[in-house]
């Protein structure tokens, strides 16, 4: 409860912090954290006080929102530079991260002014549908990277895309992005747009018809292209037919929660998303037992979505808590637990790296289905896609939270497909 300097640990980590040390300081205090919360870039914001401050009362005079929040404008000079630099492009190149999620429309309708692939974050997944002849995902970028003459970046860190992959003085590189302090980093772009990503996004497509060349429609192309690296996905068994299961099994505007596990790894990569906002990951953090709570969390924000979130035995162990709260509030999630008996991944390394030395990779689990059923929840156990298919099915279908226990053998190593290396400069 007690920690030095806890409001400065909290600037540290969150976009705005600040305490209250009186009750008249709450509206103002309130309204710019909310204030922070809807304009620049999305992150958290932190408000404290006392609690003698907490229980003490005065009158003051509530701040009512704006109707509508500052969204930062492109600067015209800038759009008209990167258009000139993407019209006279003669294979563009579109990387979208999460900060372009909520502008799916100006990213589709620049995409295919300019036949631009668009390669997808996984916070940005859906933000395109993934069966649209343009998007494609990291694998696929990989294979446009050393064509590419102009790349440009909406939202996203390029990492580990723009040092693993290369750069030379034949590639051009644009970036749109709310955040001044990313605009400059991993490279300093040709141009640079620091914007909302919609109405940067929508002024380009304003601009960029004055300035581009001829295009053919690539669909074949795209189309070709995905088959090739559909191929090296499918040695991905049975990594793929699991997640063609739950695919099948979750509705289009299904919500899939995914954390560090096998079936993962290679759904950032190869799980098909139709719609924004409905494949939510740990990000950058990488943190074990991040699945179930969010999956709760994206349930109770969304009532009417299916919910389904995936997560090893080692990250549900980390949280398996939460079922409890799960149960008490009849928070409809389905959580697919794949059981390996271990943390896979580390385990899987320290073979690779140490010549076969393992060092604390091996859990002692409980069983999942007693334990499903001691919080008085659904329990399935599975062996293989198709019935893991049935299970969701069954899960969705009656109220309340499920359990799915997956025994997982040992699965073919994806990472090769997730970090690849240099193909130019």
């Amino acid at each position: 409860h007690e920690l030095p300097d806890q409001l400065g640990i909290a600037k540290g980590l969150t976009k705005f912090a600040a305490r209250m040390d009186a009750p008249g300081d709450a509206p103002a205090t309130i309204a710019e954290a909310f204030r922070r919360l809807h304009t620049g870039r999305a992150r958290p914001v932190h408000v404290e006080m006392a609690m003698d401050i907490m229980k003490a009362q005065a009158e003051v005079t509530p701040i009512d929102p704006p109707e509508t929040y500052h969204r930062a404008a492109p600067d015209p000079d800038q759009v008209a530079a990167a258009a000139k630099l993407l019209g006279e492009a003669k294979n563009p190149l579109i990387f979208a991260g999460g900060g372009a999620v909520d502008a799916g429309s100006e990213l589709q309708a620049l995409a295919e002014l300019l036949q631009a692939p668009v390669v997808t974050s996984r916070s940005a997944l859906g933000v395109i549908d993934s069966r649209h002849a343009l998007a494609l995902t990291s694998p696929h970028g990989h294979e446009r990277w050393k064509d590419a003459d102009v790349v440009l970046g909406v939202g996203t860190r390029l990492a580990p895309m723009m040092p693993a992959w290369g750069s030379d003085d034949g590639l051009k590189f644009i970036r749109l992005d709310i955040d001044t302090d990313e605009i400059n980093r991993i490279r300093v772009p040709d141009v640079a747009i620091q914007a909302d990503a919609a109405l940067g996004l929508a002024a380009l497509c304003d601009a960029v018809p004055g300035h581009n060349r001829k295009r053919a429609d690539r669909t074949d192309e795209m189309a070709a292209l995905k088959a090739v690296v559909q191929r090296e996905f499918d040695k991905l068994n049975p990594q793929m037919p699991i997640l063609a299961a739950i695919r099948s099994a979750l509705p289009e505007d299904g919500i899939f929660v995914e954390e560090l596990t096998q079936p993962g790894y290679v759904a950032r990569m190869a799980f098909p998303v139709y719609q924004p906002r409905t494949y939510i990951h740990s990000g950058y953090q990488g943190t074990l037992g991040y699945a179930l709570p969010t999956a709760m969390g994206a349930k109770v924000g969304m009532p009417d979505r299916k919910v389904l979130a995936v997560s090893g035995d080692g990250g549900f162990m980390f949280n398996v808590q939460e079922l409890a709260a799960a149960a008490q509030h009849g928070i409809d999630v389905v959580l697919v637990v794949f059981n390996d008996g271990a943390f896979g991944n580390v385990k899987r390394l320290q073979q690779t790296m140490y010549d076969g030395r393992e060092l604390a990779v091996d859990l002692k689990n409980p069983d999942f289905m007693k334990l499903a059923e001691a919080f008085g929840i659904q329990g399935f156990r599975v062996k293989s896609p198709a019935e893991l298919e049935r299970a969701i099915g069954d899960a969705f279908s009656t109220p309340g939270p499920a359990l799915i226990d997956y025994p997982l053998g040992e699965v073919p190593d994806p990472w090769h497909l997730i970090f690849q290396g240099k193909v130019r400069g």
